[in-house]
Protein backbone atom coordinates (compact mmCIF):
# COMPACT_ATOMS: atom_id res chain seq x y z
CA UNK A 1 0.00 0.00 0.00
CA UNK A 2 2.87 2.45 -0.48
CA UNK A 3 3.86 1.97 3.23
CA UNK A 4 7.03 1.62 4.88
CA UNK A 5 6.69 -1.89 7.03
CA UNK A 6 8.61 -1.11 10.80
CA UNK A 7 9.97 -4.47 11.96
CA UNK A 8 10.17 -5.35 15.41
CA UNK A 9 13.27 -4.45 17.34
CA UNK A 10 14.20 -7.60 19.16
CA UNK A 11 17.60 -5.84 20.71
CA UNK A 12 19.44 -2.73 20.53
CA UNK A 13 22.21 -1.15 21.96
CA UNK A 14 25.48 0.16 21.28
CA UNK A 15 28.41 -2.65 20.39
CA UNK A 16 31.06 -2.96 23.72
CA UNK A 17 32.87 -6.05 22.22
CA UNK A 18 32.66 -8.37 18.92
CA UNK A 19 34.38 -12.20 19.49
CA UNK A 20 33.61 -15.36 17.94
CA UNK A 21 31.06 -14.18 16.59
CA UNK A 22 29.40 -12.93 19.28
CA UNK A 23 28.31 -9.20 19.30
CA UNK A 24 27.90 -7.81 22.64
CA UNK A 25 25.41 -5.30 23.08
CA UNK A 26 24.96 -2.54 25.95
CA UNK A 27 21.71 -1.51 26.85
CA UNK A 28 21.94 1.08 28.98
CA UNK A 29 23.11 -1.08 32.10
CA UNK A 30 22.44 -4.32 30.67
CA UNK A 31 24.48 -6.32 28.17
CA UNK A 32 23.41 -8.49 25.73
CA UNK A 33 24.81 -10.98 23.54
CA UNK A 34 23.63 -11.71 20.12
CA UNK A 35 25.19 -14.13 17.57
CA UNK A 36 26.29 -13.12 14.68
CA UNK A 37 26.76 -14.87 10.69
CA UNK A 38 31.10 -14.32 10.14
CA UNK A 39 31.05 -12.55 6.82
CA UNK A 40 28.63 -9.63 8.75
CA UNK A 41 30.80 -8.90 11.66
CA UNK A 42 33.17 -6.72 9.82
CA UNK A 43 30.19 -4.52 9.80
CA UNK A 44 29.73 -4.75 13.22
CA UNK A 45 32.32 -2.34 15.29
CA UNK A 46 32.43 -1.33 19.06
CA UNK A 47 30.97 1.89 19.63
CA UNK A 48 28.26 1.55 16.81
CA UNK A 49 24.68 1.85 18.05
CA UNK A 50 22.17 -0.86 16.18
CA UNK A 51 19.01 -1.90 16.16
CA UNK A 52 18.56 -5.72 15.95
CA UNK A 53 15.11 -7.40 13.96
CA UNK A 54 15.99 -11.19 15.09
CA UNK A 55 17.89 -13.01 17.87
CA UNK A 56 20.56 -13.70 15.67
CA UNK A 57 22.21 -11.61 12.67
CA UNK A 58 21.93 -13.86 9.76
CA UNK A 59 21.80 -11.30 7.27
CA UNK A 60 21.89 -7.65 6.33
CA UNK A 61 17.44 -7.44 6.85
CA UNK A 62 18.34 -8.36 10.74
CA UNK A 63 19.63 -5.17 11.53
CA UNK A 64 20.35 -1.55 11.13
CA UNK A 65 23.44 0.55 12.18
CA UNK A 66 21.98 3.57 14.00
CA UNK A 67 24.99 5.30 14.18
CA UNK A 68 28.63 5.88 15.79
CA UNK A 69 28.17 7.36 19.06
CA UNK A 70 32.25 7.09 20.03
CA UNK A 71 33.11 9.80 22.09
CA UNK A 72 36.62 10.91 24.01
CA UNK A 73 36.88 12.11 27.81
CA UNK A 74 40.59 13.02 29.13
CA UNK A 75 40.80 13.01 32.91
CA UNK A 76 42.70 11.99 35.99
CA UNK A 77 42.52 8.84 37.47
CA UNK A 78 40.91 8.57 41.10
CA UNK A 79 40.60 5.06 41.60
CA UNK A 80 38.60 1.93 41.06
CA UNK A 81 36.41 -0.91 42.47
CA UNK A 82 35.87 -4.04 40.23
CA UNK A 83 35.47 -2.94 36.58
CA UNK A 84 34.31 0.30 37.85
CA UNK A 85 36.36 3.53 38.47
CA UNK A 86 36.54 7.46 38.77
CA UNK A 87 38.02 9.97 36.88
CA UNK A 88 38.57 13.82 37.73
CA UNK A 89 37.47 15.78 34.13
CA UNK A 90 37.75 19.53 35.44
CA UNK A 91 36.00 20.41 38.66
CA UNK A 92 33.93 17.67 37.68
CA UNK A 93 33.62 13.58 38.62
CA UNK A 94 32.59 10.93 35.49
CA UNK A 95 32.10 7.30 36.42
CA UNK A 96 33.77 5.03 34.29
CA UNK A 97 33.32 1.17 33.55
CA UNK A 98 35.71 -0.78 31.57
CA UNK A 99 39.36 -3.02 32.00
CA UNK A 100 42.53 0.17 32.91
CA UNK A 101 45.45 -0.66 34.51
CA UNK A 102 46.83 3.08 36.22
CA UNK A 103 47.61 4.88 39.23
CA UNK A 104 45.97 7.32 41.41
CA UNK A 105 47.06 10.83 39.45
CA UNK A 106 47.44 9.27 36.17
CA UNK A 107 46.22 11.38 32.90
CA UNK A 108 43.75 8.94 30.62
CA UNK A 109 42.83 9.53 27.48
CA UNK A 110 39.54 7.40 27.07
CA UNK A 111 37.28 6.53 23.89
CA UNK A 112 33.69 4.87 24.62
CA UNK A 113 30.58 5.82 25.27
CA UNK A 114 27.91 7.64 27.16
CA UNK A 115 25.42 5.65 28.94
CA UNK A 116 23.26 6.97 31.41
CA UNK A 117 25.94 9.37 32.70
CA UNK A 118 28.26 6.55 33.19
CA UNK A 119 30.69 6.38 30.59
CA UNK A 120 31.72 2.80 29.14
CA UNK A 121 35.12 2.63 28.03
CA UNK A 122 36.33 1.06 24.62
CA UNK A 123 39.93 1.77 24.90
CA UNK A 124 42.35 4.10 27.05
CA UNK A 125 46.09 5.72 27.19
CA UNK A 126 48.02 6.88 29.71
CA UNK A 127 49.29 10.41 28.60
CA UNK A 128 50.97 11.84 32.19
CA UNK A 129 50.58 12.74 35.77
CA UNK A 130 48.27 15.15 37.43
CA UNK A 131 47.83 16.14 40.94
CA UNK A 132 43.70 15.57 41.84
CA UNK A 133 41.56 18.64 41.76
CA UNK A 134 40.01 19.53 45.12
CA UNK A 135 36.72 17.76 44.32
CA UNK A 136 35.08 17.23 48.19
CA UNK A 137 32.07 18.71 50.25
CA UNK A 138 32.68 18.99 54.12
CA UNK A 139 29.83 16.87 55.41
CA UNK A 140 28.44 20.10 57.49
CA UNK A 141 28.30 21.37 53.97
CA UNK A 142 26.14 19.10 52.07
CA UNK A 143 22.77 20.79 50.47
CA UNK A 144 20.03 18.08 49.48
CA UNK A 145 19.27 18.00 46.09
CA UNK A 146 22.74 19.15 45.40
CA UNK A 147 24.99 16.36 43.27
CA UNK A 148 28.16 16.06 46.26
CA UNK A 149 31.42 14.03 46.28
CA UNK A 150 32.30 13.22 50.17
CA UNK A 151 35.73 12.25 51.42
CA UNK A 152 36.26 10.81 54.74
CA UNK A 153 35.55 7.34 56.95
CA UNK A 154 33.52 4.73 57.98
CA UNK A 155 31.81 5.43 61.38
CA UNK A 156 29.03 2.89 61.02
CA UNK A 157 27.43 0.40 59.09
CA UNK A 158 23.40 -0.28 59.20
CA UNK A 159 21.68 -2.86 57.09
CA UNK A 160 22.23 -4.03 53.90
CA UNK A 161 19.36 -6.14 51.71
CA UNK A 162 19.27 -8.48 48.80
CA UNK A 163 16.46 -7.79 46.65
CA UNK A 164 15.71 -9.29 43.42
CA UNK A 165 16.33 -6.26 41.44
CA UNK A 166 19.47 -5.28 43.21
CA UNK A 167 21.23 -4.80 46.75
CA UNK A 168 20.88 -2.09 49.04
CA UNK A 169 23.09 -0.88 52.14
CA UNK A 170 23.30 1.75 54.31
CA UNK A 171 26.64 3.11 56.12
CA UNK A 172 27.66 5.88 57.74
CA UNK A 173 30.31 8.27 56.44
CA UNK A 174 32.66 10.58 58.92
CA UNK A 175 34.75 13.82 58.39
CA UNK A 176 35.94 16.36 60.82
CA UNK A 177 33.18 18.63 60.25
CA UNK A 178 30.23 15.64 61.21
CA UNK A 179 28.30 12.61 60.18
CA UNK A 180 25.96 11.80 57.62
CA UNK A 181 23.83 8.73 56.72
CA UNK A 182 24.80 6.96 52.90
CA UNK A 183 22.67 4.58 51.20
CA UNK A 184 24.14 2.42 48.48
CA UNK A 185 22.89 0.95 46.18
CA UNK A 186 22.92 -1.39 43.57
CA UNK A 187 26.55 -2.17 42.26
CA UNK A 188 27.52 0.24 44.89
CA UNK A 189 26.58 -1.90 47.84
CA UNK A 190 28.57 -4.81 46.78
CA UNK A 191 31.56 -2.79 48.66
CA UNK A 192 29.51 -2.82 51.74
CA UNK A 193 30.97 -6.81 52.83
CA UNK A 194 34.16 -5.21 52.56
CA UNK A 195 34.06 -2.42 54.61
CA UNK A 196 34.76 -2.03 57.95
CA UNK A 197 34.47 0.98 60.75
CA UNK A 198 37.59 3.19 60.47
CA UNK A 199 38.18 2.65 56.67
CA UNK A 200 38.96 5.95 54.28
CA UNK A 201 36.32 6.14 51.72
CA UNK A 202 35.51 7.98 48.79
CA UNK A 203 32.10 8.86 47.51
CA UNK A 204 31.44 10.54 44.38
CA UNK A 205 28.26 11.90 41.99
CA UNK A 206 26.63 11.24 45.09
CA UNK A 207 22.64 12.69 45.78
CA UNK A 208 21.50 14.09 49.18
CA UNK A 209 17.93 14.15 49.99
CA UNK A 210 15.89 14.35 53.22
CA UNK A 211 15.09 11.57 55.08
CA UNK A 212 12.03 10.35 56.94
CA UNK A 213 12.86 11.87 60.16
CA UNK A 214 14.20 15.20 58.47
CA UNK A 215 17.90 14.37 58.22
CA UNK A 216 19.84 14.40 55.56
CA UNK A 217 20.77 11.44 53.57
CA UNK A 218 22.77 10.62 51.11
CA UNK A 219 22.00 8.19 48.26
CA UNK A 220 25.11 6.23 46.02
CA UNK A 221 23.33 5.30 42.83
CA UNK A 222 24.01 3.57 39.30
CA UNK A 223 25.93 6.66 38.22
CA UNK A 224 27.70 7.33 42.15
CA UNK A 225 30.94 6.30 42.74
CA UNK A 226 32.22 4.71 45.77
CA UNK A 227 36.30 4.00 46.59
CA UNK A 228 37.99 2.70 49.81
CA UNK A 229 41.35 1.89 51.39
CA UNK A 230 41.49 0.49 55.01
Amino acid sequence: LGKRVERKTVFKGVIERVFDNTVTLRDVYDLIEVKVKPDLTSDLKPGVFVRCFSDKIEDVGDFEIVGDVRKRLEGVFIGKYRRRFAVAVGNSVWTCIGEVECNRGDVLDLTGFVSKNVFIVLDYKVKGRSEIPNLWTPVSSITPLRTVNIRGRVSGLGFHYTKIKGQTAEIYVSDETGRVKVILWNENAMIYRDLDIGDEIELYNCFPKIGYEGETVVHCGRGAMVLYRV
